[in-house]
């Protein structure tokens, strides 16, 4: 039972620490692999897996990636870091070379967000849980299509911030996110700061502090970009130009042809739990963080509404509200059974 308990006491000195690690380390050993393993086996899950393949354009994304020193119109090149990277590793030679790395990013996700869970509630049970729920309930990890967006790095930065706890980290990955997808990213970031603010029991100066460096991230992320695209002579239409030109008639249009598919998007074990953890905080009298729970839903709603690209956008934008939700869920339900049995 020990091992899966690095918080068990061994006794004092050297031989503790070392026993303490040890245990420690065993856990978080088979903890990861599984994570590895699940997501490799989530990916090939994919129904679309083989046509993503065997399709040979990636909407325009690796184009992008093999001119991106070049000028640029399209509304798409704000999301520079991933086509940059293709550039830099080479994934932009063909569009089989991006694909890959591509499925890569997205075999990442996983592992990445366990690795920071791990390091957040520093216990087995609490990690285990915490994964297990992640799992079962965020689709994107099974349904992925369309492989060549910038999603899968996006979703990464964005769930790593909502598992911070170090101001200087949670900058940087808010800096990331931006670049990597900056209109996404920020409608995600603000679901998650409303959610820090609503939070009982976090300290006023913890929680402002959090949010001051999680939008310094987002401002020096988006300066970064205006620096890019004056370099290089971007003059990019903006998504939501894309939106109105789409029009209103044409995204009620998309809706009235399956509006229970569009509700159930996000999936149904996702939509369960989510209703189950609203519940559990009304009851709790949690009601400012609830509330906030329903402003990020409608967030990853509206975003879905105004867009043609389906679940990619509604789990990106979900991704740091939902991991935040996640990790106030176990860490209050750990300390609950921890005082009644104290």
């Amino acid at each position: 039972m020990n091992r899966l308990r690095p918080e068990a006491s061994h006794g004092n000195g050297v031989v503790g620490w070392l026993a303490s690690a040890r245990d420690c380390f065993e856990w978080q050993f088979w903890y990861m692999l599984f994570s590895f393993i699940a997501a490799i086996y989530l990916f090939f899950l994919n129904p679309v897996l083989v046509e993503t393949f065997t399709e040979q354009w990636v909407f325009g994304y690796l184009q992008f990636s093999q001119e991106i020193y070049s000028p640029q119109t399209k509304f798409y090149a704000e999301s520079v870091l991933f086509p940059w990277l293709a550039f830099v590793l080479g994934g932009n030679k063909n569009w089989l070379f991006y694909k890959i790395l591509s499925s890569f990013a997205t075999i990442l996700i996983l592992p990445t967000i366990a690795y920071f869970a791990s390091r957040h509630f520093t216990n087995a049970w609490r990690s285990w849980l915490f994964l297990l729920l992640f799992v079962v309930t965020y689709r994107y990890l099974w349904r992925t299509y369309n492989l060549g967006y910038p999603d899968q790095i996006t979703i990464i930065f964005l769930s790593v911030i909502a598992l911070q706890q170090k101001y200087l980290a949670a900058f940087l990955f808010a800096l990331l996110a931006a670049v990597s997808h900056f209109t996404i990213g920020l409608i995600s970031v603000v679901g998650l700061i409303l959610l820090v603010i609503a939070t009982p029991g976090m300290s006023k100066t913890v929680r402002w502090k959090f949010v001051k460096y999680v939008v310094l991230g987002l401002l020096v992320g988006r300066l970064i970009l205006a620096v890019w695209f004056l370099s290089f002579e971007y003059q990019l239409q903006s998504r939501l130009n894309w939106a109105v030109d789409y029009g209103l008639a044409g995204f009620i249009e998309r809706y009235t042809q399956s509006p229970l598919g569009f509700w159930l998007t996000p999936g149904i074990s996702f939509l369960f739990v989510y209703s189950v953890i609203f519940v559990w905080m009304c009851y709790r009298r949690w009601f400012q963080f609830a509330f906030a729970m329903v402003i990020c839903l409608a967030l990853a709603y509206t975003a879905l509404f105004m867009t043609i690209d389906g679940l990619r956008v509604f789990a990106v934008v979900i991704s740091a509200p939902y991991i935040f939700i996640l990790r106030i869920v176990v860490e209050q339900l750990f300390d609950d059974f921890t005082n009644r049995n104290s």
